[in-house]
This record gives structure tokens, sequence and C-alpha cells, in this order.
């Protein structure tokens, strides 16, 4: 695996922002301990595990729980709102530092992937993730607007073409595929083999499948479809 080089910025976290963050890491330990001792996964954890108990132990508001999460999804499980945000702005990040699209969507999940990966919470609230299907429902909702915020991203940095909306789409797609495809192939290894290197396997296959394979199976489907409509003319005497 080829990583990509995490962009240079002077910048450095204010007070303000570290307190967030230190507020949003208290709230995702109570939520997980919760969760746990409200039985997990098997025992009903997730309905049994409210907000205003996840915002009681966590000594905040109701209110103020939802300054920084939308859901108790998010804190249980993974914040797929702020992975989103977070995925967009790199991949902007990247775009700006001439990466192409598809480049630069790819590289800003590796480099999401392998902050995950180095933080154990963060590791293994993504592995449960991957066992609710709760969590597994609220990924899809969130699927289309992903891929089209990415789309309307990447659509200014493509050549200019009549398709340039099908291809941003197609690459946005294709590469959220590839993610998600690369992170439940690792859940089933139950975090065992590295997630960055499923990934790797993931985009090569997929280069493959495309380049060979799909071109083909469309060129076929095609092909009968027109011979289909040319027996339906003839039979109807036009």
């Amino acid at each position: 695996m080829k990583f990509p080089t995490i962009l240079n910025t002077d910048e450095v976290p204010g007070p303000a922002l570290r307190r967030k963050h230190r507020q949003r890491r208290r709230i995702f330990a109570e939520a997980v301990k919760l969760f746990e001792e409200n039985g997990g996964e098997e025992g009903g954890g997730h309905e049994k595990t409210t907000i205003e108990a996840i915002a009681e132990r966590s000594d905040i508001s109701v209110r103020t729980f939802f300054r920084y999460f939308q859901s108790k999804l998010d804190v249980i499980y993974a914040d797929l709102p702020a992975a989103m945000e977070d995925h967009l702005a790199l991949t902007e990040a990247l775009l700006k530092n001439c990466k192409s699209p598809a480049s630069a969507i790819i590289d800003a999940t590796t480099i999401q992937l392998t902050q995950a990966l180095l933080d154990e919470d963060d590791r293994s609230r993504m592995l449960r993730a991957m066992t609710s299907p709760a969590f597994l429902e609220r990924r899809g909702s969130f699927r289309v607007e992903w891929r089209n915020r990415l789309s309307d991203l990447i659509l200014p940095y493509l050549p200019k073409s009549r398709r340039n909306t099908i291809c941003a789409r197609a690459i946005a797609s294709s590469a959220l595929d590839a993610r998600e495809a690369a992170i439940e192939n690792w859940a089933d290894t139950g975090g065992k083999d590295d997630l960055l290197e499923i990934f790797d396997q993931m985009l090569a296959a997929w280069r493959t499948v495309w380049s060979k394979d799909m071109p083909k199976t469309v060129d076929r489907t095609l092909d009968c479809r027109i011979a289909q409509q040319a027996d339906e003319k003839a039979d109807s005497g036009d």
C-alpha cells in the first residue's frame, strides 16, 4: 500500500477546539459504557441506551449532546456525519493539491482509515458498527448524500464533457463502494487483517473488473436488448 502524503498545515488547534475534542471523546466513552452495561449488541443495548442517559452520564444536557451529535448511533457506533464532513474536507484539500478526482477521494479515504486504526476506541466502535443492523441502515441513508456531495465537489475538476455529471457520480459511487466493501471484509475477519491492505486489494479488483469484465457485460446486455427490439418490430410488421 502506497500511503498518500498528509498535507502540511501551520494551523494548530486552539483551546476551544481541543475542549470540543475532549468533550466528544468523553461522550463516546460514556455511551459505550452504557451500551455494554445495557446488554451490548446481543442484549438490546442499542434500544436501552437513550440519549438522555448518555447525556446524564456525560454530565451534559440533551441540548449539548445535539450540539455534538445527530443521533445516539453516532456515539455508540461511528459518527457518520463527522466522517462524511472530514472526508469531504480531505478530498477538497487534495483536489487543490493537484490530485485527480478519483485519487483525491481514495487518498482521503486512506488517510481517514489510517487515523481510525491508530485509535483503539475508534477501531472498536468501527468493528461494533459493522455488526449492527441499526448502524448499517443509517449508513445506507447517508450513502446518497455522501455520493452527491462528493460528485458536486469533484465536478469542476473533471474535463469538460456532456457526461460530466455521470462521470462524477460514477467516480464517487465506485470509490465509496470500495471503501464500504473493504471495511465490511475487514470486519468479517474480526479486525485481524490489515484494513489498508484490504482496501488496496479492493481497489485493484475494482480496476480489473471495470476495465475488463463490466464493459463486456454491458455490451452483451445491450446487444441482447437491440436484438429483442428488432424481433419485436418484425413481429409487429412495422
